[in-house]
């Protein structure tokens, strides 16, 4: 019976871990106003309903949630690392440059402010901690 309860939570008794996923909502695209960066969530846990928090952060923001990474393109120069969430996800915001809008990573490094400035890093499933790698 508990390690059914644990199974269902993510985990059982032999230690086996949770599926966990990422999402996204890429505000340059927002309809409300739009920001430079997309906003991802790595380690989000693979649940019914885990995501509702984001869907609802995106609508409000006038953009979709998607269960992706940001577009992870050649025009992404770094981000911020903006903490994590009460399941251990991380809350990433990704900038890009353009040509409209050109950016570099001391750019990146001064819209951080408070949060950690971190080099883009590819989202890992079955990293143990989903913060900015050390």
């Amino acid at each position: 019976m508990i390690t059914l309860l644990l199974a269902g939570l993510g985990c059982d008794l032999l230690g086996s871990v949770v599926d966990h996923g990422v999402g996204h909502c890429d505000l340059r695209e927002s309809t409300v106003t739009a920001q430079p960066f997309c906003q991802e969530w790595r380690g989000l846990i693979e649940a019914t309903g885990s995501d509702t928090t984001q869907l609802a952060l995106c609508e409000t923001l006038g953009s979709e949630f998607v269960a992706t990474e940001c577009p992870a393109t050649d025009t992404i120069v770094a981000g911020c690392f903006v903490g994590k969430l009460g399941d251990g996800s991380g809350s990433y915001q990704w900038y890009y440059s353009t040509e409209e809008a050109p950016l570099t990573a001391d750019d990146v490094l001064s819209e951080c402010g408070s949060d950690e400035f971190v080099e883009w890093f590819e989202f890992d499933a079955a990293a143990s901690d989903f913060g900015p790698p050390t």
